[in-house]
């Protein structure tokens, strides 16, 4: 509500009194830590140990990848749509909640997923491809690098595609399609 003045007319302070604000900060990393590792580790209490062990890892990785992402692509005037915030890491956990231990059953599988994840959420708004590769191969390729290693030849592979309808059989109208989100692997599986 602005001050009166310049068009804008005087709040009656009857209306203003209905009205109550609320300020929240932005939890701070060691918080925003906790609360993603601790979603992920819910989801993952049943899946095989190797899974469970990388949750912190995952969490670590997905936090550097966002303020990396808040430093190096700034919004500008032509990418005015460059805004990161926790909507973007929660759509990344959003997809890794969608694993099932019978399609995502080993760590690189994990991490493939999680690889995937963060590809279609911050990479996939980029407009130049300067910019994509620079998320892609530069700032996603170097975490699955530094936090990942033993398992980087795998997650790193081309294409990456991950979709849920692969069990489908669409033409069965009596039977309920198990929607299990997985790996493709390849153009000629698609």
């Amino acid at each position: 509500m602005s001050p009166p003045g310049g068009g804008n007319n005087k709040v009656d302070p009857r209306l203003m009194s209905l009205y109550c604000v609320f300020n929240i900060t932005t939890p701070s990393q060691k918080a925003t830590q906790q609360i993603y590792s601790s979603i992920l580790g819910r989801h993952l209490h049943e899946f095989p140990e190797e899974c469970i062990t990388i949750i912190d890892q995952i969490t670590t990785a997905t936090l550097s990848l966002y303020y990396q992402c808040c430093e190096k692509l700034p919004r500008t005037p032509v990418k005015f749509h460059y805004i990161f915030n926790l909507r973007d890491l929660s759509r990344v956990y959003e997809g890794l909640l969608l694993s099932t231990k019978d399609k995502i059953n080993s760590k690189p599988k994990l991490i493939r997923l999680w690889r995937n994840e963060c590809i279609r959420v911050f990479a996939d708004r980029l407009v130049s491809e300067t910019d994509k590769n620079l998320v892609v191969d530069g700032i996603i390729g170097g975490l699955v690098k530094q936090y990942f290693k033993d398992t980087e030849e795998d997650v790193l592979k081309n294409p990456i595609l991950f979709a849920d309808y692969m069990e489908s059989d669409p033409t069965d109208d009596e039977k309920e399609d198990p929607r299990l989100y997985e790996d493709l692997g390849d153009w000629s599986v698609v």
